[in-house]
């Protein structure tokens, strides 16, 4: 049996939990990326199913890519305007570094920049699976 230490310092994280657990880390509304994408995919597949189909949405690419270019959209949009919300009330409550970094993060990565990332999954979606 190997000691605590080594069980502890090889399998479990610092909050105990198994090394292989996966971590999201956001800052502000920044989950609402992944809210967002799974919304768009999900109303992709009930729409393109209720239209072409049942199982049309899991037997071609393209609804999903469609899918994937909303929630690119939407998160750009949003983004742009929760990060000018966020410095327009940091100025008005007196804070001279109002917009020097981005409140609203999903893995460190800003709001807005998520929408080019998406397009690249989605052209990806679409000419290379």
């Amino acid at each position: 049996m190997r000691p605590v230490s080594q069980l502890v310092l090889t399998e479990l994280n610092p909050v105990g939990l198994p090394s292989n657990s996966m971590m999201i880390i956001w800052r502000g509304l920044g989950f609402l990326v992944l809210a967002v994408v799974l919304a768009c995919a999900l109303l992709g597949n009930l729409i393109f199913d209720a239209v072409e189909g049942h199982g049309y949405f899991e037997a071609h690419r393209w609804p999903l890519a469609l899918s994937l270019i909303v929630a690119a959209g939407v998160c750009w949009s949003l983004g742009n305007y929760l990060q000018q919300w966020s410095v327009a009330k940091d100025k008005n409550q007196g804070d001279e570094s109002a917009g020097t970094w981005p409140r609203h993060t999903l893995f460190f990565i800003p709001m807005h920049y998520w929408a080019p990332i998406l397009l690249v999954i989605a052209l990806y979606q679409t000419l290379v699976r």
